[in-house]
Parts: C-alpha cells; structure tokens; sequence
C-alpha cells in the first residue's frame, strides 16, 4: 500500500495525531482543497528554482502551512494534549514534541493527497520529499 518504509512505519500514528490528538481531521476535511492547493505551489515554486534541491526548498515551503494548519484547526487543550502525547511517543527518538506533531500531519495530509490525487505526479514527488524529511528527523534523533 505504501511505498515507503517511514511512510509504512508511522501513518498509523499520524492518523492518531490527526484524528484522536489534535483533533483536527474535519478542519483539514473542511479545507482540504486549499491546503493542497498550497502545497501544490510550493512544490511547483520549488520546482522552478535553478541550483536548489527541490525537497530542501519544498520543505522549507511548505513546513509553515502545515504548522497553520496544526495551529488554526486544533483548540489550545487538544494542542497541549497532543504536545504531551507527542513526547512520550517520540522519547526514544528524541525529537520535540511539536515537530513529531508536524511531521506527522505533513505526513497524514500528503498520504490523503496522494489517495485523492493519484493522477497528479507532483504528489509522488512530494511524499519523496516528505518521506526524506522525515527519515533523517527520525533518524538524526536517534
């Protein structure tokens, strides 16, 4: 089902960080649209750039919609809630909390636009992009 070992090993505690922590799956429902469209030009925009690796810019891009969409679609408890979840799901990998809590809705959101975007190839790319932040956060930590 999926084609990465990271994404394989960790979308099913994006979804709970998505769903049961943060609890902001129906605000990403309600505007799932427009963040993908966001991202989409950020990957295009990263695209376009000469003499820049596409997943360095992408990433640096796109990390801030995905934090947008953590802050403005989670009520301040769920945030807190999930932020001390986040630790000690992450203790052995030794990230913060609110970046565990990041990758892992990037990771969610991207996963979502792959399955309801499949004929476009800039979602392929940009699962590699996220798939690569996200081994070497997982793997830096350790």
């Amino acid at each position: 089902m999926y084609r990465h070992e990271m994404t394989r090993k960790y979308a099913q505690t994006a979804a709970e960080a998505v769903g049961d922590r943060l609890k902001i799956e129906d605000f990403i429902d309600r505007h799932f649209n427009q963040i993908l469209d966001n991202l989409q030009e950020s990957a295009e925009k990263s695209s376009n750039k000469e003499n820049t690796s596409f997943n360095e810019t992408f990433i640096q891009a796109a990390l801030p919609i995905i934090d947008s969409v953590i802050h403005v679609g989670s009520s301040r408890d769920n945030y807190m809630e999930a932020q001390k979840w986040a630790q000690k799901s992450s203790q052995e990998m030794r990230l913060e909390p609110v970046r565990w809590l990041t990758l892992l809705t990037f990771l969610h959101i991207i996963l979502m636009a792959c399955a309801k975007r499949p004929e476009r190839s800039i979602w392929e790319r940009i699962e590699n992009a996220v798939e690569g932040l996200l081994d070497s956060e997982v793997s830096g930590a350790s």
